[in-house]
Parts: C-alpha cells; structure tokens; sequence
C-alpha cells in the first residue's frame, strides 16, 4: 500500500519560530479546547515519552498573487490529533518511535530540548517543554498550483502543543471496516488520528493503523487537495476520490473531550467502497 500525504501544510516547508501560544481566529473556525488533555496530563506521575498523546494543531492560511483562481483570502483550521508514542524494539534499533496519520511510526531522534521524527519529505520537529508537554511553531510561504497558468501564493503559520494524557500505548481507539469487495467487517486499533474544523464549517478526518490501514475523509476541498483516500492490504486497490470523482462523507454521533464516534463512507468512481465506525477514546 502507497501512503498518501495526508498534512494540509507539510512542515518541511516552514521554519520553527519558538513555542505555541493562543491566537484569536477571525475567520469564525472553532477552535479545540486543550484543557482536558492538559488536566489529564497532570496526573500522570510516570516518566519517559511512551504513552497516547492529544495535541491541538492550529493553522493559518494568507493567500495573495491569485492566477485564475477565486479563493478566499485566508482560511484556517484547527485539528485536534491523537497519536501513540512507544519504545522500539531492539530489531529495529530501539528508542522511541511515533505513529503517523499518513501511515505506519517513524523513529524518533531526542535532542536537547527537540524531538525530530524521521520520514522522507514528512517528518516533524516538537519542542521539549516536558516529558508531557511538546510544543511548536513554525511560518513560511508556498506556491499551489492547479495547473500551469492556475496557481495562488499562500503564507501558512502552524502552531500546536500536545500533551501526554495515558501511559497506554496499544491504541487511541478502533475503526470497522466494511469493503464492497469482500463479506463481513473487521475491526482495527487505530495508532494515530486527527479531526480538524475549517473555514467553512466543515471538517476532514483521518486514521491510520500500524502498518496495514489509512483513511481520510474531507467534508468539502478545494481541488487540487484530496477529498478521500481508504487504503488497506488486502482488498481490490485503493480509494482515490478527487476532483468530485467519487462520493464520501462522515457523520458524528459522540463529539468528545474523552470519547468522539462517527461514521464514515466512501465510494470510488469505479464502484469500490468502504464504510464503518470510528470510536476515538482520548482520556484514561
């Protein structure tokens, strides 16, 4: 299975700036409210960076030099993301590693104050405030083009703080899956997964197991960006929907702190489907 980039904004493009700090939102996005993750990472009495984490990542979008395009001037986002972090095993050279929403964990590299996770053209970069909390910051500029004579200039600002809520490391919850091409359901941990609210109103979503499952649903894209991808071993292909090829969609029934459920759907163009449940528990 492809893993597919799955980030709004791919950190290598920016340049860290010092830690996170709060900032109003004009653009009326609600904004997650990181309170109950730091509570719960208050009572945590145990050392080291192994366990389930819950981050609030926060992005701003400010675009200018628009080419044949009509879009709005800024746009922002606010994600709410939970991963695990655990310890490698020795076969794989030992130290930490942390799981990817694209797919998979990475190895992480531990400096003085810094956490570096290793992936090619992905990889993230946290600021050590404590073996609990991990913060980071960071603002550059793009070109995104949608054809050769299509294209708009964008200033992005990324700022995020994640907390270390549970020393539990098997999952951060479980997605049913059931395929059009084979009988019956099964069942998956999920290792990393985010929600995010956009301009607009509406809101993407997106899972990975360890190494064998990837989902993201968007509610409403702008293309060129993807609006789903559903990739697991053992079925037909893949699911690409974009360009309004395909049909998807997601609707919650449980929306946190602790626990968030919702319901997913998503069909190819040439027929191949997947749908299920996703159940996300981020408190102990």
């Amino acid at each position: 299975m492809k893993y597919l980039s799955l980030a709004i904004v791919s950190v290598s493009l920016l340049t860290a700036c010092g830690g996170a700090g709060d900032s109003s939102d004009s653009s009326g996005v609600e904004r997650f409210n990181p309170a109950p993750y730091i509570a719960a990472s208050e009572q945590l009495n145990g050392s080291g960076y192994a366990g389930s984490w819950v981050g609030v990542v926060n992005i701003r979008q400010e675009r200018t030099e628009m080419v044949n395009v009509e879009i709005s001037n800024i746009a922002e986002s606010s994600r709410l993301e939970t991963l695990i972090i655990r310890n490698r095993s020795a076969e794989a050279g030992g130290g930490w590693e942390m799981a990817n929403c694209n797919g998979g964990f990475d190895p992480m590299n531990i400096t003085i104050g810094k956490i570096v996770t290793e992936r090619e053209k992905a990889g993230r970069e946290f600021l050590i405030e404590t073996t609990r909390h991990l913060t980071y910051k960071a603002s550059g500029s793009r070109t995104v083009r949608f054809s050769s004579a299509s294209y708009y200039k964008e200033n992005v600002t990324i700022e995020l703080d994640f907390y270390k809520v549970s020393d539990r490391t098997d999952s951060v919850g479980s997605v049913s899956l059931n395929w059009s091409d084979t009988e019956g359901d099964s069942t998956s941990a999920i290792h990393c997964a985010f929600i995010e609210n956009k301009t607009g109103g509406y809101r993407t979503v997106a899972l990975s197991h360890e190494n064998d499952l990837q989902l993201y649903v968007a509610e409403a894209v702008i293309p060129p960006y993807l609006e789903a991808y559903v990739g697991q071993n053992g079925h037909a292909g893949e699911i690409v929907n974009s360009f309004t090829l395909g049909e998807q969609s997601v609707q919650f029934s449980q929306e946190g702190p602790d626990v968030w459920r919702y319901n997913y759907s998503v069909t190819a163009s040439n027929g191949l489907g997947a749908s299920g449940q996703v159940v996300l528990d981020l408190l102990p």
